[in-house]
């Protein structure tokens, strides 16, 4: 499963972003927070542009970079707080995650599909990692 920006958001258990109940999917642990200041650190909302991405270790195994530009558009990201993968990081005026991978279950903050060349080699390389490629 890949969800995409309000779709990596929705496989957690929670988001501040519904005032009332708040419920996702709860396939990965954890709570979508808005961005906020953080210290000296002050968060652009939304946090709409291009925007570098590095890549953990987990990631440059699955997509073998380090580092790339991806399309964002969101106020809401989802911090981590369980046994689930950070796959993605990037910056925000403070570092946030950007991408999550839990078994079978892969969330990115980002639009592949409104990054030109850097999107393309995403779903070349996602869709290789789960078998569905010819390469």
């Amino acid at each position: 499963m890949l969800g995409i920006c309000a779709g990596m958001q929705i496989l957690f258990e929670r988001s501040e972003e519904d005032l009332c109940v708040g419920k996702g999917l709860g396939f990965l642990k954890g709570t979508v927070v808005r961005f906020g200041d953080t210290g000296n650190a002050r968060a652009r909302i939304p946090n709409i542009g291009w925007r570098t991405v590095r890549l953990s270790t987990a990631g440059r195994e699955i997509f073998g970079i380090t580092e790339s530009r991806f399309y964002f558009t969101h106020s809401y990201h989802a911090p981590l707080e369980s046994d689930c993968d950070t796959l993605f990081i990037s910056d925000n005026g403070y570092e946030f995650t950007a991408g999550v991978m839990q078994g079978n279950i892969m969330g990115v903050q980002f639009h592949p599909e409104k990054s030109h060349s850097y999107g393309i080699d995403f779903f070349t390389r996602y869709f290789k990692w789960i078998g569905h490629s010819d390469d």
